[in-house]
Formats: structure tokens, C-alpha cells, sequence
């Protein structure tokens, strides 16, 4: 079943990869000297430090980095076997406990808000005593095929097990075998129903027994209470918030994770909202809070730098962006391309006498970011305009390459070539306004009238009271009066 997707991997990698490229990062991630074989992998800015380890050359061959987080991995776990069979320990114990691990979301999180998840035969702690007191009954048992049916369950199950104690333990790693594990769970139910009339005590000993002790692996909660995990949570719901526009509600969302623990992620998108709120100060602490948990974040580096900038602290400003640069010396930041050069761009205006070599720079590491960056101040046009026809006729899939290409021959006032890019920005991104309102601006200035008239009018039956709405209706009180 996999093979088609191996031979497409095969001919856009020139890579041996089955079906993703993971395994390495996730052999890490439940087995290194630090690794607790519980978490999933890295989310957010710890995500973007550990990434960084990898060097270019390697990560961009998806089967080469897998097989550098293995090498990694096997050392470390060499280096301190006692740990690592500790660790592996840990994780088959966990394999049957009813603590549902996270991975990107906290199964427990969702279950405090939806009550029918809290019902009894729902729940993992049930069905795993069953499970185990089914496995025994057809060990004992003289149904037809009952010893067929205990190595199906017990090959399927344990074979799901396995990877779930080698790399790490997650609820979608176990989630598989619950099937088989309800069939031998339905086989238990079904044999204590029957034995309970015909007083056969002994049977019933043993199922007991069976329950017992896998209850004992499974009810108690060896491994902590899940809601310290739900920081995570919360930054996702602040996350989801943010995407649908509701901003007081994220930053409710993120103030409540950092109740539960001082979460760098956290800390760093509510320091972002606070910086859009002209909240500088709090801004800067949070930020500071974040910075001692990841010190070396090019992120945190990049946004602290904008915040003391806003403060009127170009000094200590210039220093973290310093930092940001020096960590070219030791990490990959390739992945962190835009960062990078805004760094240098921003030296730029902080240090005169080298403003030439800073430019230079960040053109070298990040041409997109950079034209953006020169197109906001009407600099180096001809060379913008280059860079973003390039990055237009590259991705004709991308609304803003797209976009950047038609607004920068608008700016260029060649309305007649920009039609062209924006209509297909639009048409990649109908929900952006401003986008529709440049297409209307190109559409009127090639004399369009009648049709610019049609994209304001749409416009203005979504767009509420902003300063885009009176824009929108200047143009189209402007377009009415003039003649065709």
C-alpha cells in the first residue's frame, strides 16, 4: 500500500523514504539523554532551536537528516545505557497506563469540556483490564480458533506497543490496537456474564485476578496528572484564536497557559500582541521571561530587538540583533532566513558606517524579505521589482508573491502589467480586502471603470467601519463622477 508513495518520494527526493522522513527526529525525541519518552516532538520556538542543530546541507535531504538524528540519538543513549533502559522501562509501563499522552493536543484537555468523553466505557482504564482478562480467558479457553484469535490480537497489539516504546508514547501510537483490544475486552464481558449463573468460581478467580492486576497498571496515574500538558493546549486555543480574529480571547488563552507554567511560546505570542497594542513595557518583560527559558532563540532575539527599538533603546537593541548574527557561528538559520536578514537590515539603520556591508547581507541571505523591506521605503526599485518577479513567476500558487509583484508595478506605475499578478492574487486569497482594493485601484487607472466599480461594491458589502471602508468609498465616489 505504501509503495506508490514510496517510488513519489523516490523520484522528488532521490531518497529511500517509505512514507515520511520522521523517524530519526522521533527516535530522538523519545530516546535522547534529555528526552522524558512521554512528549512528542518540539513545538514552537524549541522546535525552531532544535532544528537549527541540523546542518543545511543535510536537512535538505530528508533521508540524510533522519539518519543524523539516529546517529545522534544512538550515541547518547550509548554514553548512559542504564538511562536509556530506564527510559524504555518507563515507556512499556506507560503503554497500558490511562493517562492519555499528548501530542499535539491533550486528549484530557478535551475531555474536561465534553462530558459524554468522561463516560466510564469510553475510557482507556476500562477497556485495558478488559483487554488483558479477555487475553487470559482465550488463553484458557476451548472456543474454536481461540489460540488464532490471541496471536492476532496479541502481534497486532504488541507490534503497535513496540513503536510506541522505541520511539515515544502518544495516545494515536496505541490508538491503533484498541480494536482488537475491544474484541478481547467483548470476549471477557461475555465469559463473566456466563460464568456469574453456573457459580463457576474459579474462572471467576482468575478473570478477577487478571483485572486486578492490569487494573493496577492502568488506573492509577504513574505518570502524573495530564494538566500540567495543557499549557500547550492553551497556546494552541490562543493560536486558533488568533487565526479567527479574536485577539482578547488569545490573550486570555495565553495568560492562562502561563498560570500553569512559564511557557517560552506562550510568553512570545502574548509579548507580540502586547507590541500591536503599543504595550512596549510588558511587552519587554515577557519577553525577558521567554529569553531565560531559550536564551538563543532567533526569535526572541529578532522580536526583543523590535521591542527595545519601540522603547527608544537602540543600544540594547543592537546588541540582541548582534546575537541574533552570532548565531550563525554555531546554528543553522537558514530555517530562519527572514529573521536573519531583517537583522541585518535593521544594523543597518542602527550602525551608519556600515550600512553598505549590512544591506549587502541581508540581499545575499533573503532577497524576498529584503525587497519587501525596500519596497516600504521606496528604495532600490529596479531592483525590488527583479526580485519580486522572480519570486511571482517561481510560486504561481503563492497569493503574495503574487501580490508583492503586482503592487510593486502598480508603485512602478505600470498599472497595465500589475492587472495581471493581482487578479491572480486575488483569486489565491479572496478573503484579503486591501488585495481586492489595489485590484480595483490597478482596474480604474487602466480606465476598467465599469469593473473596479464591481470589486468596490463587492468589497463593501463585507468590509466593516475600518479605514480600508473609507478608502474603498472615496475610489468609488471618485470613479462615479468622473466620466468613462
Amino acid at each position: 500500500m505504501i509503495l506508490p508513495i514510496t517510488l513519489r518520494n523516490a523520484r522528488l527526493t532521490g531518497e529511500f523514504i517509505p512514507v515520511a522522513s520522521y523517524s530519526g527526529l522521533n527516535f530522538y525525541t523519545g530516546n535522547a539523554a534529555q528526552a522524558d519518552g512521554f512528549s512528542a516532538v518540539a513545538v514552537g520556538l524549541r522546535w525552531e532551536r532544535l532544528v537549527s542543530r541540523v546542518p543545511q546541507p543535510i536537512l535538505e535531504h530528508p533521508a540524510r537528516a533522519s539518519r543524523w538524528w539516529t546517529d545522534r540519538t544512538l550515541e547518547e543513549m550509548a554514553a548512559a545505557p542504564g538511562q536509556a533502559l530506564t527510559r524504555l522501562g518507563e515507556k512499556a509501563l506507560a503503554l497500558g497506563n490511562s493517562r492519555e499522552f499528548r501530542n499535539n493536543i491533550c486528549y484530557h484537555f478535551i475531555q474536561a469540556e465534553a462530558w459524554p468523553l468522561r463516560l466510564p466505557f469510553l475510557q482507556f482504564s476500562v477497556l485495558f483490564p478488559l483487554a488483558i482478562c479477555g487475553l487470559v480467558s482465550l488463553w484458557r479457553s476451548s472456543v474454536p480458533r481461540a489460540w488464532f484469535t490471541l496471536c492476532l490480537i496479541l502481534i497486532w497489539a504488541l507490534g503497535y506497543g513496540v513503536a510506541g516504546v522505541l520511539f515515544f508514547i502518544s495516545a494515536r501510537y496505541r490508538l491503533p490496537a484498541i480494536p482488537l483490544l475491544m474484541v478481547a475486552a467483548g470476549f471477557a464481558s461475555v465469559q463473566i456474564a456466563a460464568d456469574l449463573p453456573g457459580r463457576r468460581w474459579g474462572a471467576l478467580a482468575l478473570r478477577a485476578a487478571a483485572l486486578l492486576a492490569a487494573g493496577l497498571l492502568s488506573w492509577p496515574m504513574w505518570f502524573g496528572r495530564p494538566e500540567p500538558d495543557w499549557v500547550r493546549d492553551y497556546v494552541n486555543l490562543g493560536n486558533a484564536c488568533l487565526k479567527a480574529g479574536n485577539v482578547s480571547r488569545a490573550e486570555q488563552a495565553f495568560r492562562r497557559a502561563l498560570t500553569i507554567q512559564d511557557d517560552p511560546d506562550a510568553h512570545y505570542l502574548l509579548a507580540n500582541i502586547l507590541l500591536n497594542r503599543r504595550k512596549t513595557p510588558e511587552a519587554i518583560l515577557h519577553l525577558e521571561a521567554a529569553r531565560r527559558v531559550i536564551p538563543d532563540s532567533p526569535d526572541l532575539l529578532f522580536l526583543s530587538a523590535k521591542a527595545h527599538l519601540d522603547s527608544r533603546q537602540p543600544l540594547v537593541a543592537r546588541q540582541m540583533l548582534h546575537q541574533l548574527l552570532d548565531l550563525a557561528t554555531t546554528s543553522n538559520l537558514w530555517p530562519r532566513r527572514q529573521s536573519w536578514a531583517m537583522a541585518h537590515l535593521m544594523l543597518g539603520d542602527l550602525e551608519a558606517s556600515r550600512v553598505a556591508e549590512h544591506r549587502a547581507m541581508a540581499w545575499a541571505i533573503d532577497p524576498p524579505t529584503s525587497a519587501e523591506f525596500f519596497f516600504l521605503r521606496r528604495e532600490d526599485m529596479a531592483r525590488v521589482l527583479e526580485t519580486f518577479q522572480r519570486e511571482a513567476e517561481d510560486k504561481p500558487w503563492d497569493w503574495y508573491a503574487q501580490a508583492n509583484y503586482g503592487l510593486g508595478l502598480l508603485e512602478k506605475g505600470y498599472p497595465g502589467q500589475a492587472l495581471g499578478p493581482l487578479r491572480r492574487a486575488a483569486k489565491l486569497a479572496p478573503n484579503k480586502e486591501g488585495l481586492r482594493f489595489e485590484l480595483a485601484r490597478a482596474l480604474a487607472a487602466t480606465g476598467k471603470k465599469d469593473e473596479a466599480l464591481a470589486v468596490l461594491a463587492r468589497l463593501l458589502q463585507t468590509l466593516p467601519e475600518c479605514p480600508l471602508r473609507l478608502k474603498v468609498k472615496s475610489l468609488q465616489a471618485q470613479l462615479r463622477t468622473t466620466g468613462p
